[in-house]
């Protein structure tokens, strides 16, 4: 073990391990320091600093994801680099989706298809809530939905009620 030169003074109840000098104390100073300047740094900057400062990781995320998309933008659509048929663009993307829900295409896509719902009402006679779950089947052909199916659960003041 090293000899100290001259031992810091230490705030009552603070603990410090036998190898720390006066040279370590000082640089914690010096940090102690330098961050009560950034304090007061702070405290005096312009609003739009401190808006950024708090919501540092919101501005950078989206900043990052909007780059993200522009770069994936130009690769797939604009410059055409890679085949649409491994990676297309998200422009493309979004206007396929758009056309093929507003066009009803979507339903028709596939032999069958589904829903969910959730119905909650309350009784006029006795004031009970009734909530009932539930989820609804169509077979498709031709553009003609040819069966449906309707599967559901109702509870009545809190227990399940569908249950013969």
């Amino acid at each position: 073990m090293r000899e100290r030169i001259h031992q810091p003074a230490v705030p009552p109840g603070v603990l410090l391990p036998d190898d720390v000098g006066y040279l370590s104390m000082s640089l914690v100073r010096e940090n102690a320091a330098e961050e009560l300047l950034l304090d007061v740094k702070v405290a005096e900057a312009s609003r739009l600093y401190k808006f950024y400062l708090i919501n540092e990781k919101k501005i950078l995320g989206t900043i990052s994801v909007a780059l993200f998309l522009t770069a994936w933008e130009l690769v797939g659509n604009t410059l055409k680099l890679i085949n649409p048929m491994f990676m297309s663009a998200p422009s493309l993307v979004f206007n396929a989706a758009v056309q093929m829900f507003t066009s009803g295409e979507i339903y028709a896509a596939g032999p069958w298809f589904s829903t969910e719902f959730k119905c909650v009402f309350r009784r006029r006679r006795t004031g009970e809530w009734v909530e009932a779950r539930g989820a609804i089947f169509c077979e498709t052909e031709s553009d003609r939905i040819t069966e449906m199916r309707m599967y559901w659960h109702r509870w009545n003041g809190g227990r399940e009620t569908s249950i013969a």
